[in-house]
């Protein structure tokens, strides 16, 4: 209400319609300003920030990707920033507590320079019709809130503040790399990262707790699986290894299945044994990405070029209902199979 009163004052005649667009633009400048501290702060330590979201958008920095955030399933927070370490030397407790600690310090620095600015712009320079000072005062108030309501600590709806993950991580039975590793390959799969972007320590840390966490087991094989097929530099004869390695650990499945149709079609040149194999495993009432990728690869190897290009558009259209990040893997894969026969 403070921050609404003081802005409406900067203008010398009552205008509403600048008044209140002036207010969401403090609004927005605050949550950049704090979202930008916990950013820099994560680059100091030797962070990388993966996205970096300020309603109504999100920049994903890996692959360079602006979204707009309806699109995205996240707390209902005006803005947040999604992380992970730059190796295991940075992924310490300590250091993700100066990036939490961060956003608050940004928001509560920025409205002492805008109070500063109150204080001391010189008068001479005021415009007649706007008061930058009143501005100042608004965006000001607008600033200590943010800083204010996320040092708190407190959570709801699904999301937690800073003030709150930091009274956390402060408790002495806190387990720091019990339950994060797991956490930041979510984050990279959530923006869509490349599989051959995923950092080798992070996925042999989380291999590392499967000892405790069986289930990480089977996701850490199909995660290596994919870096391999994401180089796009395959050895059919290694590939086949690794799947089998994988059927032998895991069992049969539709995503292996697919991968190894694919894999059959595209760098085995077998189109009549990826067909059989896909064949034999019964057809989903809505087909995964990889299982349209490997009908594509089949129907090109085998010289039916218009169904493996109509096989294609329903595999990109499936990648952008699962994520609104552009998926370069499958775009590679679209070209790759377009190479077989187009």
């Amino acid at each position: 209400m403070f921050a609404t009163i003081a802005v409406l004052m900067a203008f010398s005649r009552f205008t509403p319609v600048y008044g209140f667009a002036v207010l969401g633009l403090c609004w927005l400048a605050a949550t950049i300003v704090h979202e930008a501290g916990h950013a820099l702060a994560a680059l100091c330590v030797g962070w990388r920030p993966v996205v970096i979201a300020v309603r109504p958008l999100a920049l994903r920095t890996i692959g360079w990707t602006i979204v707009p955030t309806r699109r995205i399933t996240t707390p209902k927070a005006r803005g947040w920033v999604a992380l992970i370490p730059g190796g295991p030397a940075q992924a310490t407790r300590r250091k993700f507590m100066i990036i939490i600690a961060a956003g608050p310090l940004a928001s509560f620095g920025s409205a002492a320079v805008a109070l500063g600015v109150v204080a001391f712009w010189p008068a001479s320079l005021m415009p007649t019709r706007v008061s930058v000072a009143h501005i100042a005062a608004g965006f000001a108030i607008l600033s200590f809130h943010t800083g204010l309501f996320t040092a708190l600590p407190f959570s709801s709806a699904g999301s937690v503040s800073d003030g709150w993950q930091l009274r956390a991580m402060m408790k002495p039975d806190y387990d720091f790399l019990g339950g994060h590793p797991a956490r930041w390959l979510v984050t990279l799969n959530k923006a869509c990262v490349r599989l051959r972007e995923w950092p080798d320590w992070l996925i042999d840390l989380v291999e590392s707790q499967s000892a405790d966490k069986p289930e990480y087991i089977e996701m850490v094989d199909a995660l290596r699986i994919g870096k391999v097929l994401d180089t796009f530099d395959v050895s059919d004869d290694a590939i086949r290894a690794m799947i089998a390695r994988f059927r032998d650990r895991h069992g049969a499945s539709a995503w292996i299945t697919s991968i190894e149709a694919y894999c059959l079609a595209v760098y085995g040149d077998d189109a009549e044994s990826a067909a059989a194999i896909l064949v034999a495993e019964p057809e989903a009432e809505k087909p995964s990405v990889m299982a349209l990728a490997a009908q594509a690869a089949i129907m090109a190897r085998s010289g039916r070029r218009q169904e493996a290009h109509t096989c294609l558009k329903r595999m990109i259209a499936a990648c952008r209902k699962e994520s609104p990040y552009a998926n370069q893997t499958y775009r590679d894969i679209q070209r790759q199979i377009k190479s077989i026969t187009f």
